[in-house]
Protein backbone atom coordinates (compact mmCIF):
# COMPACT_ATOMS: atom_id res chain seq x y z
CA UNK A 1 0.00 0.00 0.00
CA UNK A 2 1.27 3.18 -0.70
CA UNK A 3 2.32 5.93 2.18
CA UNK A 4 -0.35 8.76 2.74
CA UNK A 5 0.53 12.60 3.79
CA UNK A 6 -3.25 12.61 5.75
CA UNK A 7 -5.66 10.32 6.69
CA UNK A 8 -7.09 9.04 3.63
CA UNK A 9 -10.20 6.45 2.89
CA UNK A 10 -9.13 3.66 0.52
CA UNK A 11 -10.83 0.66 -0.91
CA UNK A 12 -9.35 -2.89 -0.39
CA UNK A 13 -10.45 -5.73 -1.79
CA UNK A 14 -9.96 -9.40 -1.28
CA UNK A 15 -9.89 -11.76 -3.95
CA UNK A 16 -9.08 -15.73 -4.27
CA UNK A 17 -8.56 -15.87 -8.10
CA UNK A 18 -10.54 -14.18 -9.99
CA UNK A 19 -14.02 -14.27 -7.35
CA UNK A 20 -14.21 -11.10 -4.79
CA UNK A 21 -14.43 -12.56 -1.17
CA UNK A 22 -14.96 -8.99 0.59
CA UNK A 23 -14.52 -5.29 -0.33
CA UNK A 24 -14.55 -2.38 1.95
CA UNK A 25 -13.05 1.29 2.72
CA UNK A 26 -10.92 1.36 5.08
CA UNK A 27 -8.81 4.72 6.53
CA UNK A 28 -5.50 4.77 6.43
CA UNK A 29 -3.39 7.48 8.85
CA UNK A 30 0.28 8.55 7.66
CA UNK A 31 2.58 5.89 9.54
CA UNK A 32 6.28 6.99 11.00
CA UNK A 33 8.92 5.84 8.36
CA UNK A 34 12.00 3.82 9.12
CA UNK A 35 14.89 3.74 7.21
CA UNK A 36 16.15 0.12 7.94
CA UNK A 37 19.87 -1.34 7.03
CA UNK A 38 20.94 -4.42 6.21
CA UNK A 39 24.52 -4.94 7.54
CA UNK A 40 25.86 -8.59 6.83
CA UNK A 41 28.99 -9.48 8.13
CA UNK A 42 30.46 -6.45 10.36
CA UNK A 43 31.48 -8.88 13.63
CA UNK A 44 34.52 -10.46 14.11
CA UNK A 45 35.48 -11.98 16.91
CA UNK A 46 38.89 -12.93 17.35
CA UNK A 47 39.72 -16.18 18.97
CA UNK A 48 36.02 -17.44 18.35
CA UNK A 49 36.72 -19.82 15.38
CA UNK A 50 40.64 -19.36 15.39
CA UNK A 51 43.54 -17.67 17.45
CA UNK A 52 43.58 -13.89 16.71
CA UNK A 53 46.52 -13.95 14.54
CA UNK A 54 44.80 -16.77 12.07
CA UNK A 55 41.62 -14.77 12.14
CA UNK A 56 43.46 -11.45 11.49
CA UNK A 57 45.19 -13.71 8.36
CA UNK A 58 41.80 -14.59 7.09
CA UNK A 59 40.79 -10.96 7.08
CA UNK A 60 43.72 -9.80 5.28
CA UNK A 61 43.54 -12.69 2.52
CA UNK A 62 40.13 -12.53 1.59
CA UNK A 63 37.80 -10.20 3.50
CA UNK A 64 39.58 -6.96 2.59
CA UNK A 65 39.94 -7.52 -0.90
CA UNK A 66 36.05 -7.90 -1.02
CA UNK A 67 35.65 -4.84 0.99
CA UNK A 68 37.64 -2.93 -0.88
CA UNK A 69 35.83 -3.79 -4.72
CA UNK A 70 32.72 -3.28 -3.00
CA UNK A 71 33.26 0.16 -1.74
CA UNK A 72 35.17 0.89 -5.69
CA UNK A 73 31.95 -0.74 -7.41
CA UNK A 74 29.11 0.65 -5.63
CA UNK A 75 29.28 4.53 -4.02
CA UNK A 76 26.05 3.35 -1.93
CA UNK A 77 27.97 0.68 -0.50
CA UNK A 78 28.37 0.97 4.13
CA UNK A 79 30.62 -0.68 6.04
CA UNK A 80 31.27 -0.20 9.76
CA UNK A 81 34.91 -0.77 9.99
CA UNK A 82 35.52 -2.53 13.95
CA UNK A 83 39.47 -3.91 12.94
CA UNK A 84 41.10 -0.80 12.03
CA UNK A 85 44.47 -3.29 13.21
CA UNK A 86 43.50 -5.12 10.22
CA UNK A 87 44.13 -2.41 7.96
CA UNK A 88 47.62 -2.06 8.85
CA UNK A 89 48.33 -5.44 8.49
CA UNK A 90 46.08 -5.48 4.87
CA UNK A 91 48.49 -2.87 3.57
CA UNK A 92 51.41 -4.26 4.82
CA UNK A 93 50.70 -7.49 2.88
CA UNK A 94 50.07 -5.60 -0.46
Amino acid sequence: MPAVDKATEVEITLLLNTEILDSRKIKVEPQKRYEVYVVPGTHIDYGWVSSSSRVNELIVQYYMDWVLEAMNSNPDFKWIWESVFAVKDYCCSI
